[in-house]
């Protein structure tokens, strides 16, 4: 891959990461239509952590429902992320940090994500997030850690 196009993918990514949550409108375009959503280490639908959401709709379903859990979510700079082709494979990877505040609580949220990304014509057809689940549980009280 080009340094060009990953550097327009990286944009691209930067663009829809700091409006997933805030102002899911502005994202649905920048996938295309039958785009695929993938959290690997997701706890699953039974905790309220999907594992893959498939298709635009889906996707702005999803995003919207997360400003009921999260607000003031920021990804860090551009300049600080890592950004790779891989070779031999369509996939790209990102690495970058994000930061919110739970809703209602208020608790401060901070997760490193590493991400795989296809990007195809400009819009973006795969994105594979890893995140840690286990302390998205239990910062959204889905669990509850006790100590000896």
């Amino acid at each position: 891959m080009h340094h060009n196009e990953l550097k327009h993918a990286a944009e691209l990514m930067k663009k829809m990461l700091d409006n997933f949550v805030n102002n899911p409108e502005k994202i649905i375009d920048l996938f295309a239509e039958d785009a695929v959503i993938e959290f690997p280490y997701a706890p699953g639908e039974a905790y309220g952590f999907p594992k893959r959401v498939e298709g635009r709709a889906a996707i702005l379903k999803y995003a919207k429902g997360l400003q009921s859990a999260l607000r003031d979510y920021k990804i860090n700079p551009l300049s600080d992320w890592g950004c790779y082709s891989l070779s031999g494979s369509k996939k790209l990877l990102f690495e970058y940090t994000g930061d919110a505040f739970t809703v209602p609580e208020n608790k401060p949220y901070h997760q490193d994500i590493h991400a795989f990304v296809e990007v195809n014509h400009g819009k973006i057809t795969y994105f594979e997030e890893y995140w840690d689940g286990f302390y998205a549980m239990m910062v959204f009280g889905a669990i509850t850690v006790k100590s000896a």
